[in-house]
């Protein structure tokens, strides 16, 4: 091997949806989806909690932390993007 990590799968980033929509996705299109999601969207939701790795949790607004923690997600779990889906306008900065 060349030190490379070894990508199990592709993913659709969901940035800054609601969680009926995470909930909607997930049942359409299991293990397609990545969800970037404000910490607030999610304390309110209704819907079950996606497990670790179809989910990060962060303040959309901090730009370079969002960054860091997606990068840092797409390691963890061995995951790369296949494309980038954003449901509002200040979603789309990112």
């Amino acid at each position: 091997m060349d030190g490379r990590p070894v990508w199990r799968d592709a993913r659709v980033l969901v940035v800054g949806t609601t969680s009926d929509y995470i909930h909607w996705i997930r049942q359409s299109c299991p293990d397609q989806a990545l969800f970037i999601t404000e910490p607030a969207i999610r304390a309110r939701a209704l819907e079950p909690t996606p497990p670790p790795e179809e989910e990060i949790l962060c303040d959309l607004t901090a730009g370079d932390q969002v960054r860091r923690d997606l990068e840092d997600h797409l390691t963890a779990f061995g995951q790369l993007l296949a494309g980038v889906a954003c449901f509002d306008c200040e979603s789309m900065a990112l």
